[in-house]
């Protein structure tokens, strides 16, 4: 589907700001309430869809390029932790979330952290998300190279990578998906939070 010159325009403007907050050229003092306005013109352009369409394009692995929420995993928390990239696999087939973050640690070490979740279909726009299990690896215990091949690992129903894992049942919220189309998607969190994330597949 070929976006309108009107959404294509309010989506340069939120990359080109959000690429300016991560290049330290706006303060977040400025740079959050920027980007949240122009997400919100974005979010009043968002296409009309048919439940599939809107399935078929959520489908998919996605890397995180902003979000006003600071932590994603409790171990970033820890003092000299630094969080390196997020991403996230939807599958609707499978009703399955899976994030992962990559993380810094003193010494050149890197740790993923992967969630898996899964999500009932709320209303057409909403998803309430159910917290199943967490992981902590490392890339090196792990077959592939990037994120794609490790997302794809971590979504596998049998045969789960090496990793120490404990329980997250329990814990739910949801998540609403305010824009989507094919390379871009902007959600809201329960707790407010903020997410822009582009497609990353392949």
């Amino acid at each position: 589907m070929t976006s309108s010159p009107e959404i294509l325009t309010e989506k340069l403007a939120l990359l080109e700001t959000i690429l300016a907050y991560q290049e330290g050229q706006l303060d977040p003092i400025a740079a959050h309430p920027r980007i949240r306005i122009l997400v919100d013109h974005l979010a009043k352009l968002d296409p009309l869809r048919t439940d599939q369409e809107r399935a078929d394009l959520l489908t998919a692995n996605w890397k995180l390029l902003y979000s006003n929420r600071d932590s994603f995993s409790p171990l970033d928390r820890l003092p000299g932790v630094k969080q390196r990239q997020v991403w996230q696999r939807i599958d609707v087939s499978q009703g399955l979330v899976l994030n992962l973050i990559e993380l810094e640690v003193p010494g050149l070490l890197r740790i993923l952290a992967a969630i898996k979740a899964r999500f009932e279909v709320m209303s057409p726009k909403r998803l309430k998300v159910i917290f199943e299990r967490a992981f902590i690896t490392f890339p090196g215990l792990l077959s592939g190279k990037n994120a794609v091949d490790w997302l794809a690992q971590f979504s596998q129903e049998k045969n789960t990578p090496p990793a120490v894992s404990f329980s997250t049942q329990g814990q739910s919220g949801w998540l609403e998906i305010v824009y989507l189309d094919e390379t871009l998607r902007i959600g809201l969190g329960n707790q407010g939070n903020l997410f822009v994330l582009k497609r990353a597949d392949g």
